[in-house]
């Protein structure tokens, strides 16, 4: 269960001497039960990234043996086991009002689930005295007063008097935090860069074969160009066949990729203040009674109750069963069309990146594979070969250095190297030397159309008040 509640005491306190007590047993009560879900969530977390750690020193090299697909497997069920244990670790509303029921034989608990509030009383007999309330949900938030300046969606937080702030959004009747997280990738550093906002990977609204069942049998049945439905849409976004929307976090936890991997971006992260975003864009999938309103049929305690989980998907069903499972364990908020710049929360950024830009991805795999044998007279410290195209359509090498004099260094010697007509690599120790077609087809890049180009890496940002 993943119940959702607050205890909050009465206004008019009970009698210390008589009720106090009662009053201070059941607050602690909730109290503990708190700190219980905290401490399953630790171990959740503490046994994932343990786990993840001894399964990835076992990992094979040749990701065609069947050696590999067993590897894999076992990744699978070690990210299972945390999703599981994360959608079960959470509040269980019933077992928690029947243990306050236990507190004393007076203590009388009333409402409706339908209206998410629950008094907590003393019965005396001949009358009440009230103790407090639950507020369930929805509940229990409140707007926020005074509200901020210049958002466009109301901002509220809890009725607790904790200073989170939260925005509501309509279509999926849910409130999410009002700040979420971006791990940014080079297109958005490059809009950054010309003071613009965040946009999709993709401004494609109508399908494309890669995420149809022409281009693989368990993929959308439908025709290439054909119109799809919004749930459709998200199905392609989660399982990266198309990237329609913008993905944010809204996790404190570390996240890890289905590759047993954490997310990080070399090019940095920003914050996005959801009350500046168009609330009609955003849309929440963060938990299961979130999912549930763009997958009506699908209950994520179900797809939970398995021992093990599919680790082959053969159907398109299995695929919306793995992208629920990534979304719930990713806590995945996605955005429409745009992010505003007005809605982007920055630190300082560094022109710590270079990005080589050429015409074909074969291109960029090959730069990227003999990027540190180059001779830029650095080191890159990172690198990201991009297998479609990006900034201005193009296929991109982008490499990460330790300093803007560095990027700048390796800039031009960049440049020296690739207006170059020949270029002898040296091959890396496992790396079989370079084909002649190969060396042709790298000797080329120097009379291609290619661009240089530094972008920045967005460094930590300041916590803007109402994030903790």
């Amino acid at each position: 269960m993943r119940d959702k509640y607050i205890f909050i005491k009465s206004e008019v306190p009970p009698d210390p001497a008589l009720y106090g007590e009662v009053q201070e047993k059941v607050a602690a009560l909730v109290t503990d039960d708190k700190a219980k879900q905290k401490e399953k969530a630790n171990t959740a977390q503490a046994t994932l990234e343990r786990e993840l750690q001894a399964h990835l020193s076992g990992r094979p090299r040749d990701t065609s043996s069947a050696e590999f697909r067993v590897w894999q497997a076992g990744m699978h069920k070690i990210l299972f086991r945390y999703e599981k244990a994360h959608l079960t670790g959470g509040g269980d509303w019933n077992a928690l009002r029947a243990r306050v029921q236990q507190v004393d034989p007076k203590v009388k608990i009333d409402g409706k689930p339908s209206e998410g509030s629950f008094s907590v009383e003393l019965d005396l007999g001949k009358g009440r005295t009230p103790l407090g309330a639950f507020y369930l949900d929805n509940v229990r938030f409140v707007l926020l007063d005074p509200q901020p300046a210049s958002v466009k969606n109301p901002v509220y937080v809890k009725r607790s008097g904790a200073t989170k702030h939260y925005v509501y959004l309509e279509n999926s009747r849910t409130f999410v935090r009002r700040f979420v997280f971006r791990g940014l990738n080079s297109k958005d550093c490059d809009r950054l860069d010309r003071g613009l906002g965040l946009t999709p990977a993709s401004g494609k609204h109508n399908a494309v074969l890669v995420e149809t069942a022409a281009h693989k049998g368990r993929r959308h049945d439908l025709p290439e160009g054909s119109a799809m439905s919004e749930r459709q849409r998200l199905i392609s976004h989660t399982r990266g066949w198309q990237k329609r929307y913008i993905s944010t976090g809204c996790s404190s936890r570390s996240i890890f990729s289905t590759r047993g991997v954490q997310f990080n971006s070399l090019y940095g992260a920003v914050i996005i203040d959801l009350a500046k975003v168009d609330a009609t864009t955003v849309r929440d999938l963060h938990s299961p009674s979130a999912v549930k309103a763009f997958f009506d049929d699908k209950d994520p305690q179900a797809i939970m109750t398995p021992d093990e989980p599919n680790t082959e998907p053969e159907s398109y069903a299995d695929e919306e069963v793995l992208a629920i499972r990534d979304v719930l364990r990713t806590r995945e908020i996605l955005i429409q069309r745009s992010v505003p710049k007005e809605a982007l929360i920055t630190g300082p950024s560094e022109r710590s990146i270079v990005g080589v830009s050429l015409l074909t991805s074969g291109d960029a795999a090959i730069f990227g594979s003999y990027a540190g044998e180059l001779g830029l007279g650095v080191k890159p410290q990172d690198k990201d070969v991009q297998d479609y195209p990006s900034i201005d359509e193009r296929y991109w090498c982008f490499l990460s250095f330790a300093t803007a004099a560095d990027a700048q260094k390796a800039a031009e010697s960049l440049k020296t190297i690739l207006s170059a007509k020949n270029h002898e690599l040296k091959p890396k120790k496992d790396q079989k030397p370079l084909s002649k077609n190969q060396k042709t087809l790298f000797n080329k890049l120097g009379s291609k159309s290619y661009v240089v180009k530094i972008i920045p890496r967005y460094l930590p940002y300041t916590k803007p008040t109402g994030l903790d």
